[in-house]
């Protein structure tokens, strides 16, 4: 991931980069932008067509055919989702997982490897220190046969890395993905093109980013950090895990950043203003 760290003296306009800024571009098509709301997920998507068939109707059907896909499989506000079938499953027989499901249950188990339990997404009847789940050959495994997983609060990042994968497919060198807030984007890398990402509420700041994720969450009440933001190669884990960082102190998530080297920026409210300060993997990628 490429990204450059931009200081300034005016107030932003956008909450998470609602404009779309790329710098050396010069293809011969205009940038596209659709918006709109899918099953209460609020989306925007913004890109350079590659190909005269990208056009805004055509990308949009893709667009919201696939967060109404996420959707009705993946969240528990849905009877007959899959994630449903698989909580319903109170076996520890072994249960044969889509490899989307499959890949939405390694970042879970991932995430819950690093942050020691920190962000749990996995929930049964009895405690335990084992995993409460093991994948093999494509199937699940529970550990105790009430186990139930909840993936709803990395749907947005999941959704947002679906619509960049189609995007890839489609060729498309230039895009922005938002769902809620959760960002997905990508810049040609020739030319030293980037896109800018602004915060309306942060004075004096924004990342130019080239490539990747960047998720961005408010403290819990507790916690004397007032904003996280994540920059990662995927939506779906940076969402997770600013949600875990912006629940802690602000001396625990640093450490846990640095340890896992996550790239991690924390504004702290402070008797002088607001306070940033920067993980050790956010530092080495700002120019």
């Amino acid at each position: 991931m490429f990204v450059s760290l931009i200081e300034r003296q005016t107030k932003w306009l956008a909450l998470l980069g609602l404009a779309f800024f790329v710098s050396g571009c010069s293809e011969n098509y205009d940038i596209e932008q659709i918006s709109g709301n899918v099953l209460g997920y609020e989306y925007r998507v913004e890109f350079l067509p590659a190909h005269p068939n990208h056009t805004e109707n055509r990308v949009s059907q893709r667009v919201q055919g696939i967060m109404q896909y996420v959707a009705m499989q993946f969240s528990v506000e849905y009877p007959q989702s899959e994630v449903n079938r698989l909580n319903r499953w109170e076996s520890t027989d072994a249960f044969v997982l889509t490899r989307e499901l499959e890949g939405l249950i390694r970042q879970s188990l991932h995430l819950r490897a690093l942050s020691e339990g920190g962000i749990e997404l996995f929930h049964a009847d009895i405690a335990t220190d084992q995993a409460p789940v093991r994948i093999q050959n494509h199937q699940l495994i529970k550990s105790d046969a009430s186990v139930t997983v909840e993936l709803d609060s990395l749907l947005r990042g999941h959704m947002a890395d679906r619509i960049a994968d189609i995007l890839d497919l489609m060729n498309v060198q230039t895009y922005r993905v938002e769902i809620d807030n959760q960002l997905r984007l990508r810049s040609p890398k020739r030319r030293g093109q980037y896109q800018r990402v602004e915060f309306i509420d942060i004075e004096s700041f924004y990342l130019n980013v080239r490539d990747g994720a960047v998720a961005s969450a408010f403290s819990a009440d507790e916690s004397n950090i007032e904003r996280v933001i994540v920059l990662h190669e995927n939506a779906a884990e940076a969402e997770g895990l600013a949600r875990w960082f912006a629940q802690l102190s602000l001396e625990e998530s640093l450490s846990a950043a640095n340890q896992h080297n996550v790239s991690v920026v924390f504004f702290v409210r402070e008797d002088s203003g607001l306070t940033r300060y920067n993980s050790s993997a956010f530092a080495n990628e700002v120019l």
